[in-house]
């Protein structure tokens, strides 16, 4: 098993964003600060450093660092800054726009451009009811919690 461990880390890096399920259902999203052989340091979106050990992780999914170098790509970052988002919908209503294009923006950073299926709710371990948006993104289905969007726009 150990021998296994540091073969597992060789796709991540430090820098690189990533997402942490634990065994008690939690889920921990952040940007790599230090791998070592029991776990990882990762900075969360408040700026805190955590530290998870393997033997809680249950799954992760990482994703490689934004390129900001660019200058071309800093400029349009800049204009889009600029250019006021008028086709933004409200996050409490999308139950209205099932079936519908949109671009989730979640909080972590990533972009997710798809479609609408369904909202379910689950309950939580500590009994809080959470809204589910199930939707389709490049012929996958994913399951997005409500609480880990930052803003939802509408695709025309």
């Amino acid at each position: 098993m150990l021998a296994i461990i540091p073969i597992v880390n060789l796709g991540q890096k430090v820098g690189d964003s990533i997402s942490f399920k634990t065994i008690y259902n939690s889920v921990y999203y952040g940007t790599i600060e230090k791998i070592d052989s029991d776990g990882y340091f990762f900075k969360n979106k408040k700026e805190r450093v955590l530290y998870l050990k393997n033997s809680e992780i249950n799954s992760f999914q990482a994703f490689p660092p934004h390129r900001l170098n660019n200058s071309s790509e800093k400029k349009t970052r800049l204009k889009n800054l600029e250019k006021p988002e008028t086709n933004l919908l409200d996050i409490n209503q999308l139950g209205s726009y099932v079936g519908k294009e949109v671009i989730i923006f979640l909080k972590d950073g990533r972009e997710l451009k798809g479609k609408i299926i369904k909202i379910s709710y689950k309950v939580d371990v500590f009994g809080n009811q959470l809204e589910v948006i199930k939707f389709l993104y490049s012929k996958n289905k994913m399951n997005i919690l409500k609480s880990e969007i930052k803003k939802v726009q509408h695709v025309k």
